[in-house]
């Protein structure tokens, strides 16, 4: 029996690593392809959609890099050399440890939030204080699509203007067969996996109470409502939450 990670590379390969190191046997199947996308589409948060702009010009009060694919792409790009000495005094924040690395390697030296996810950069300190960022630039550098959380808390709450700079895109994986028979635990880190997951592995006549390990309480209320029955929070998409949380369901067997 193994831990099937659906996620894509490299860390699916990064996560099967850790886990091999443990002792747990693991497969690897990617459900998303990551596409850089050329060129890059910039919108603008108004009236609670984006709508398209050209590449922004004035410097950003912050720059908020919600994955670590966009950190690898936007950091070996030719605009950021453009930008980088513009972005000195820019707040930088890090969705994770994963792409803070990506960041500091790059010469940044982002700020992560206390909680992997776009609540944890709500409640980050930097973005209290309303009267700061009324006005203000700030970037979400990420992939197409996603959620809008950040984008209309600092709308409204803040008053900032929130340019998106899409850098790439989530392409599902189409045919993929499981050995459901094998497969004891399931490790999903984003809801356009688990909605793809959840369609094949049901198809597939695999049970829907199989362990699905997500990282936040958001994507277990998802997965209930695909039918999944055992969803289970690690707190976290980096190979460390996802490794214990593993570790805790084998010690209680």
């Amino acid at each position: 029996m193994t831990v099937l990670i659906t996620r894509s590379e490299p860390g699916a390969s990064e996560l099967a690593q850790a886990l091999a190191a443990r002792g747990i046997g693991s497969s690897v199947s990617p459900l998303l392809q990551i596409q850089a996308l050329q060129p890059w589409q910039f919108s603008q948060f108004d009236g609670g959609r984006w709508n398209a702009m050209p590449a922004p010009s004035d410097q950003p009060g912050a720059m908020i890099v919600l994955s670590m694919h966009a950190a690898q792409i936007f950091c070996a790009s030719n605009w950021l050399k453009q930008w980088q000495d513009r972005l000195v005094d820019t707040h930088t924040v890090a969705i994770g440890e994963a792409t803070a690395t990506i960041l500091r390697q790059a010469g940044f030296d982002p700020l992560i939030p206390g909680q992997a996810s776009s609540e944890g950069i709500l409640q980050m300190p930097l973005f209290v204080q309303s009267q700061s960022w009324h006005n203000q630039p700030i970037w979400l550098v990420s992939g197409v699509g996603g959620r809008d959380l950040i984008a209309q808390d600092f709308t409204v709450r803040l008053g900032a203007r929130l340019c998106k700079i899409a850098v790439y895109e989530r392409v599902n994986v189409p045919r993929v067969a499981f050995d459901v028979g094998t497969i004891r635990q399931v490790v999903v880190a984003s809801e356009q996996t688990l909605r793809h997951f959840a369609r094949l592995w049901l198809a597939q006549g695999g049970d829907s109470a199989v362990p699905l390990l997500l990282p936040s309480q958001r994507l277990c209320q998802v997965a209930r409502s695909l039918g999944m029955s055992c969803p289970i929070n690690t707190s976290g998409a980096d190979p460390e939450s996802v490794v214990n949380a593993i570790c805790r369901m084998e010690q209680t067997k």
